[in-house]
């Protein structure tokens, strides 16, 4: 029998490293780990829920308004004359009745002394009207005497003319000269009886140059121009020395006393508020501006709407003096309206198309309930909430985690806690 060659060292070293290499992969394929089976059907996706609590609370409007005066004014010049100085700037606050701007005052002055020499003119035609009258008084009195006695002396030469001893000539003289003084004692009579007429007219006279006394003093007191009330300046339209006509605006400014806040309320929410104005109720309110939460109440309601607009512009008056607010600005609004019954409060992800929000029933399904908006609440972490009303029994588990799916039927996996308002 031949003799098999012998193995060399070169040789046998492959070998057993395809051994081993075999090896391992035989007990890898024995000892591999089984992995789990999985569950048949799609795992529930886990939510939270609010245990619903419908009780009586009153819902929050929010609304965006803007700061304003009803009582905003441009003071005008009421006469021609140079701006002399000017004592109030553009956002400077000032009291009622302070120097705004004072106008050039001479041509006021000579007007005004030009009409106190009218009233002693007056004054003096009235003197002279008395005296006048008092003269005709006393000289009527002669005047009369002297009638008589010429009356007498026509009738004395008439007999003497009708006796033939007396001259014709003398007896005409005689009646001429009675007549000439009856005719003067009527024009005496009548200049008595003128003397209540003359006093008349003098003191209608007396009124109108009064009147334009007052006028020119009036304009003299206007060249210097004061705050009608407390304000601050939102304008001034002139400079030291320009000339400013009769009716050009001067200061603009408007009266910090009758700030209000002008916001537009929704349609929807209109006849709860009308309802609450007409039975006397007071709808309060906070402006938050400027970090601060100011108390408002709601005034009144507009009278007309724009053809723009999609509801109808409420006042809102300040309950206490406020800080100082510029006109103009915009600010945020949360109205308090009346209390609504078997209202719940839930956050925004629980409404979906403003108009549902779903319950997770027994078998941890989605069940869609219809529901109405009643507006806001603040809830206790600062954030708003949504309160609405629908068929919503107590201790029903409302869904409260924004589902993009959300459907009714949809089955979900519930959290350990629930949240309760």
């Amino acid at each position: 029998m031949p003799k098999l060659p012998a193995l060399t060292h070169t040789k046998v070293l492959p070998v057993l490293i395809i051994l081993a290499v075999a090896l391992m992969i035989f007990l890898l394929f024995v000892f591999k780990p089984t992995p789990e089976k999985k569950e048949g059907g799609m795992k529930s996706t886990l939510v939270d829920t609010l245990i619903a609590q419908p009780s009586t609370l009153s819902p929050t409007l929010t609304l965006f308004g803007r700061v304003e005066s009803p009582y905003t004014t441009t003071l005008s010049a009421s006469t021609s004359a140079f701006v002399e100085r000017i004592e109030a700037y553009e956002g400077q606050a000032v009291n009622e009745s302070d120097l705004l701007v004072a106008l050039d005052s001479t041509d006021a002055k000579l007007f005004l002394a030009q009409r106190e020499a009218d009233l002693q003119d007056i004054a003096a035609q009235t003197a002279q009207q008395e005296n006048r009258h008092q003269s005709d008084l006393t000289a009527l009195k002669l005047e009369k005497e002297l009638l008589a006695l010429s009356k007498k002396a026509a009738n004395r030469y008439e007999n003497l003319a009708k006796k033939n001893v007396g001259s014709d000539t003398q007896r005409d003289e005689a009646l001429q000269s009675a007549k000439r003084q009856a005719l003067s004692v009527n024009t005496r009579e009548l200049s008595v009886a003128d003397h209540p007429n003359q006093l008349q007219r003098l003191k209608a006279q007396l009124i109108r140059a009064e009147a334009l006394r007052d006028q020119a003093a009036l304009d003299l007191a206007r060249t210097y121009i004061t705050a009608p009330f407390n304000g601050r300046i939102t304008a001034v339209h002139v400079s030291p020395r320009n000339r400013v006509r009769q009716g050009d605006p001067v200061v603009t400014l408007y009266d910090t006393d009758r700030i209000e806040v002008r916001a537009q309320i929704p349609s929807r929410y209109l006849p709860d508020i009308r309802n609450a104005i007409n039975n006397d109720i007071t709808l309060l309110a906070q402006l938050v501006i400027d970090e601060q939460k100011i108390p408002v109440t709601l005034d009144r309601i507009a009278g007309n709407v724009s053809e723009s607009k999609g509801g109808v512009d409420g006042f809102f008056r300040f309950q206490e003096q406020h800080p100082a607010i510029e006109t103009g600005r915009a600010a945020e609004l949360h109205l308090t309206l009346a209390e609504k019954p078997n209202a719940i409060a839930v956050p925004p992800m629980a409404v979906y198309g403003q108009k549902r929000i779903y319950e997770v029933d027994d078998n941890n399904q989605l069940q869609a309930i219809p529901i109405v908006r009643l507006g806001e609440i603040m809830h206790e972490d600062g954030e708003p909430w949504i309160l609405v009303t629908g068929d919503i029994k107590p201790n029903t588990r409302i869904l409260i985690t924004q589902l993009p799916n959300a459907i009714s039927g949809l089955s979900v996996g519930l959290k350990d806690n629930d949240i309760r308002p």
